[in-house]
């Protein structure tokens, strides 16, 4: 099923997309791969087979397949074994292209990392991939390089040192002399002093929490290019312990102007130590998944180009606070559009992301329709839009009117954009430009 490019001991394959044990031994070498890959398959139908994972993967009726859903990212198994699962920007699947196949495979996924900077509690804003060649390196091992990329700019600006009070026993008098515990250890030892002293030291909870996190790549196979950029990284952080209550160091890693530097490691020791963003395995602290719903993505992209680009408009992502019903004085069944447009007082146009295939228009569903409509009753704008990925070959902005009883034309618009948005700022500024006697 599956025959493209991809790094070792990964399987890429997009939404929707169906693999078997056939297509893990493709993947792995060495002896033994029919083992390998069926011990490979069960793991990931293993994770499958949970209820609260049934959004990620599916199993066949026969059990024999899986087939992937709507989210996106990486699922790591105990063995090492990477299965990438990424968005689904061309009309045909990966595996049958032939001209072109590693290049389109890099743009999927770039786009898919791109998508993942405009999140809002991703650690990824500032990384960048010039230097990557994405499509011979698996997802997990970038977002590695990212982290990696991101501490060396942390050591180039230097290790944050703290005074702490520290109780030891020294060969000389330092500090406030412990009068019971100098008699508890130094009995027979009175060329000794047991103290209470101020010391500088790197031992604070923000590089406790770096160190557990290269402690905990240093055990994941990974290219070279990475183990050396590891190995620097580790050097400087060799004499430093790492966290013994990983809760307890995040919660005492407060804010503070001279550790502005640190706050985007943190965020990516988060995710690797704390899991977060990682979907649960249940409990297997050996494997992992960090998968992302492609609605959530889609409109998370969308969103962040237009407030980057639409100048003159403000643009609010997620408004809230209009509600369809009220009872008692209580407000039910809220709103809340992916994007809402405004410029002064009259011209508002509300718009909402879908990611969805649309290959004829009577694939666009009812229920889009109707929620657009709730918009327009709520935030009285003339002009709303639905916003699809350009999928295939059904191409063009469409338009229509909505027909309600005593009421002026309303427009819904519906538009299709091309991924990767390629030259971004030219394209939205246009869009807007559109408006501009809505």
């Amino acid at each position: 099923m599956n025959n493209q490019i991809s790094p070792k001991n990964t399987l890429q394959i997009i939404e929707w997309q169906k693999f078997d044990q056939e297509d893990i031994k493709s993947k792995i070498d060495g002896e033994n791969i029919e083992a390998k890959a069926e011990r490979i398959f069960n793991e990931l139908r293993d994770f499958a087979s949970y209820e609260n994972n049934r959004f990620f993967l599916a199993i066949d009726k026969r059990g024999k397949a899986l087939r992937a859903q709507n989210y996106v990212g990486l699922i790591q198994t105990k063995s090492g074994f990477c299965l990438e699962i990424l968005p689904k920007i061309y009309d045909e699947d990966l595996s049958k292209i032939e001209s072109e196949k590693v290049k389109k495979l890099e743009t999927t996924k770039n786009l898919l990392v791109e998508m993942l900077k405009t999140l809002k509690n991703f650690p990824a804003k500032t990384s960048n991939l010039s230097n990557l060649s994405t499509s011979k390196t698996s997802l997990l091992e970038i977002f590695i390089q990212m982290f990696l990329s991101e501490l060396t700019a942390l050591i180039k600006k230097g290790i944050k040192s703290n005074y702490h009070s520290i109780e030891k026993n020294r060969f000389y008098l330092k500090g406030k002399l412990l009068f019971s515990q100098n008699i508890k250890h130094n009995l027979a030892h009175q060329e000794r002093f047991y103290t209470r002293a101020d010391e500088y030291t790197p031992d604070i909870p923000q590089n406790r929490l770096i160190k557990s996190t290269l402690e905990l790549f240093s055990k994941m196979p990974l290219s070279l290019k990475t183990q050396g950029l590891l190995r620097e990284c580790r050097f400087v952080f060799d004499d430093m312990p790492i966290s013994k209550n990983i809760d307890k160091d995040f919660s005492s890693c407060h804010s503070d102007r001279s550790l502005k530097h640190y706050e985007n490691i943190l965020l990516w020791c988060k995710v690797f130590l704390k899991r977060e963003n990682f979907t649960p395995y249940a409990g297997n602290s050996e494997a992992m998944a960090l998968l992302f719903d492609m609605n959530h993505l889609f409109e998370s992209y969308i969103a962040y180009h237009f407030k980057r680009y639409s100048h003159g408009w403000n643009i609010r992502i997620q408004d809230r606070g209009k509600y369809l019903l009220q009872n008692n004085q209580k407000n039910f069944c809220a709103l809340c559009p992916d994007i809402v447009a405004t410029k002064g007082e009259a011209e508002t146009i509300i718009l909402d992301t879908k990611w969805k295939k649309i290959s004829k228009q009577t694939d666009i569903s009812a229920s889009d329709v109707y929620q657009m409509w709730a918009y327009v009753s709520k935030y009285k704008s003339n002009k709303v839009i639905l916003i699809y990925p350009k999928v295939g070959d059904f191409q063009g902005e469409k338009e229509f009117t909505f027909k309600p009883e005593n009421s002026q034309n309303i427009c819904l618009e519906i538009i299709f954009v091309d991924l990767p948005l390629e030259n971004e700022k030219t394209k939205i500024e246009e869009f807007f430009k559109r408006f501009k006697n809505t």
